[in-house]
């Protein structure tokens, strides 16, 4: 089974980015980093603005320094059909101005959660944080057989913000649909050093 580390395509100068959380998500970002249920607690919806130091071009996931997975509704579509496991809170978006987007957008927070990193084969440092999570990841080998075979998208569970899908299901978002704003790096090329989560 192939499998891809979904990583956000970051510092591309054309690309708008979004660098700054919305005052109703502080204290409670890592709940949707980290794959954590929150629907009871996301009742109102929260607004985004894009960075007026980044590029323009508003792709299907939005490039953004907060760990979050921001998409457009095309790729929510697609997300909905695949994954076992996800919320959505629809979101607005601002562009750098503080004009609103008309595009629909949404937080995605997957909940699949699967523990299936081989720690003989990788070489990580752990969390100061968190015991059973990975402060950085230089090599990452994955143990397949942990993972269920209808799972297509998946949270790594010893670094719960790394999304890991397979490979049919990044031909049908990137080239078959042609979403933009990320890029799916092959499990043994992933290094969290390297690339931006």
């Amino acid at each position: 089974m192939e499998l891809y580390c979904w990583v956000q395509k970051m510092n591309d100068p054309e690309l708008a980015e979004i660098s700054k959380c919305s005052e109703l998500l502080e204290g409670r970002r890592y709940n949707l980093s980290w794959g954590i249920q929150s629907k009871d607690w996301m009742l109102e919806k929260m607004e985004f603005q894009l960075d007026p130091d980044s590029g323009v071009k508003i792709t299907d996931s939005i490039p953004n320094t907060l760990g979050l997975k921001i998409v457009s509704e095309k790729l929510k579509l697609i997300l909905e059909e695949t994954a076992l496991n996800i919320e959505f809170f629809e979101v607005d978006i601002r562009d750098a101005k503080g004009k609103l987007v008309e595009s629909t957008y949404y937080i995605a927070n997957l909940l699949d959660v699967v523990e299936c990193m081989d720690l003989k084969k990788s070489r990580y440092k752990r969390s100061i944080l968190k015991e059973s999570h990975m402060g950085r990841i230089d090599y990452l080998a994955i143990r397949e057989k942990a993972i269920e075979e209808k799972i297509s998208i998946f949270r790594l569970a010893e670094m719960p913000r790394l999304h890991i899908l397979s490979e049919k299901l990044g031909i049908k978002i990137k080239r078959l649909e042609g979403c933009t704003g990320m890029d799916f790096i092959g499990v043994e090329d992933f290094s969290s050093v390297t690339y931006f989560l």
